[in-house]
C-alpha cells in the first residue's frame, strides 16, 4: 500500500489495538506480501466503469454485507459468483447492455458500526463485532487482534485464487449517498476527488441509498447538480441500506424485498426523466437459501420465519431466489419504461411534424380564400393521429 495512504490520519471508525508494536509488525508483514489486484486490472475496471457512466454498460455489484473467514469454501464462493452470472444474463437480455459483475467478495471482512459497543441482556457492555479482520463474533473474541489482518489477506487471496495486486490511487472510488448531503456538498466532493472532469469519466461511482420513500424528492436535485458540474460519474442504486428496519420485538434487522424493488424502479425512472442513466445496482445477497429478508417475492416470507435460517454476520441479505426474482422484475420494469418512453417520443415527434406540415400548407393558401371558407380550412387543418398515444410515467 502506498506510504501516502498509510500516513493518513484515521478520523472515524478507528480500531483501538492494545499493542501498537504488534500492529506495526503486522503492517510491515503486509507490505512485503504481493498485492491482491494488479494495476492492469485497475485500469481495465476504470474503462468499464467509464463505459457505464456513458450509458453503454450496466454494473451489477452483489454479495455479503460482511464475509466470514469460515465461508472461504469452494461451494459457497461458486454459489455467489454463479448468482451474479445468472442475474447478469437476465439484465443483458432485457436491457440489451453488456453487464460487468463486481463482487462484494474477498475483502468484506471489516465493517463500520454505528455504535462501537453493545450492551448484553445482563447490562454488561462489550465491544461490538467489527468483522473477522478485527475481532470475532463470540463474546470472548471482541478484543481487536492485529493478526487477523494477516488472516484476512490470505483468505482474500484464496478467494481470488491468488490473483495478484492491490489498489492504488487510480482505483475507482465509490461514494455512498444518503438523502442528507446537499447538491452543493456533493459537487464540492466531486471537484476535490476529480479535478480533471473530462479525463476522469467513470472514476467515481455515486451509490445512492435513499430509501424507497425518499427517491422522488432527494434524487432529482442531486442529478441536476452533477450534470451542471460537468462530472460524469457512474450512478448506482444501493437498494438495501435505505430500507433496513427492525422487527417489532426489536431483535432482528431485516428488509422488505418489494420495498427494495420499488427503490430500484423509482431510481431508474427518475434518472431517465432527468436525462441521466442508472448505471448499476448494488445488492447485498447470498447464493444460499437464507431467511433474512421478509416478503419473499415468490411466496411471501413473514417475520416469524426469519429465525429459521438467519445467518448474516451483519445486515440481512436476499436469498438466491429472492435476488434472482428481484433483478428479473427490475429488468422487466426498465425494459417496459424505455419502450413506453421511446414510443411517446416518436408520437410527439410525429405530432410536431404534422403541425409543421399544416403550417407550411396554410402558408401557400390564398388569404381571400381563407376568409371566405373558414369551415373548409378548419376541416383541412384537422388531422387524426396515426395511433393512440402511450403514457410515459
Amino acid at each position: 500500500m502506498p506510504s501516502c495512504i498509510i500516513s493518513k490520519a484515521i478520523n472515524a471508525q478507528a480500531v483501538e489495538y492494545r499493542d501498537k508494536s504488534a500492529v506495526d509488525k503486522v503492517c510491515r508483514s503486509l507490505q512485503q506480501l504481493p498485492p491482491l489486484v494488479s494495476p492492469a486490472q485497475i485500469e481495465e475496471a476504470r474503462e468499464l466503469f467509464a463505459s457505464a457512466a456513458k450509458g453503454e454498460r450496466f454494473i451489477l455489484q452483489g454479495g455479503d454485507c460482511a464475509e466470514s473467514f469460515e465461508d472461504v469454501q469452494l461451494d459457497i464462493i461458486n454459489s455467489k459468483t454463479s448468482l451474479l452470472a445468472e442475474q447478469a444474463d437476465i439484465i443483458e437480455s432485457k436491457l440489451v447492455l453488456p453487464v460487468t459483475c463486481v463482487g462484494r467478495i474477498a475483502g468484506q471482512y471489516a465493517k463500520p458500526r454505528s455504535n462501537p459497543v453493545e450492551t448484553l441482556a445482563d447490562g454488561t457492555t462489550i465491544l461490538a463485532f467489527r468483522g473477522h479482520n478485527i475481532n470475532g463474533p463470540g463474546l470472548d473474541q471482541r478484543t481487536p487482534d492485529p493478526d487477523r489482518l494477516l488472516r484476512g489477506y490470505f483468505h482474500s487471496a484464496a478467494t481470488l485464487n491468488t490473483v495478484s495486486v492491490f489498489g492504488s490511487l487510480r482505483t475507482p472510488i465509490g461514494i455512498k449517498l444518503s438523502s442528507k448531503p446537499s447538491p452543493e456538498e456533493l459537487v464540492a466532493l466531486l471537484n476535490r476527488l476529480c479535478p480533471d472532469k473530462t479525463g476522469e469519466t467513470g472514476r467515481i461511482t455515486l451509490i445512492t441509498r435513499l430509501g424507497a420513500l425518499n427517491v422522488e424528492a432527494a434524487l432529482p436535485p442531486l442529478i441536476k447538480a452533477v450534470q451542471a458540474s460537468g462530472h460524469q460519474p457512474v450512478w448506482m442504486c444501493d437498494l438495501c441500506h435505505g430500507n433496513t428496519f427492525t422487527t417489532a420485538d426489536g431483535k432482528i434487522k431485516t428488509r422488505c424485498a418489494m420495498t427494495m424493488l420499488e427503490e430500484a424502479q423509482q431510481t431508474y425512472a427518475v434518472h431517465r426523466r432527468s436525462g441521466s442513466r442508472l448505471g448499476g445496482l448494488h445488492i447485498e445477497q447470498t447464493g444460499e437459501s437464507v431467511t433474512e429478508c421478509v416478503e419473499h417475492i415468490a411466496s411471501g416470507t413473514g417475520q416469524l420465519s426469519l429465525g429459521v435460517n438467519y445467518r448474516t454476520l451483519c445486515d440481512p441479505r436476499l436469498s438466491r431466489e429472492q435476488a434472482i426474482l428481484l433483478v428479473a422484475r427490475f429488468a422487466d420494469y426498465a425494459k417496459t419504461f424505455d419502450l413506453e418512453r421511446d414510443t411517446h417520443m416518436i408520437l410527439e415527434q410525429q405530432r410536431v411534424e404534422r403541425e409543421k406540415d399544416i403550417v407550411d400548407e396554410m402558408a401557400v393558401v390564398d388569404m381571400p380564400y381563407v376568409e371566405d371558407h373558414p369551415q373548409e380550412l378548419a376541416a383541412f387543418a384537422y388531422q387524426p393521429p396515426l395511433m393512440a398515444g402511450v403514457a410515459c410515467s
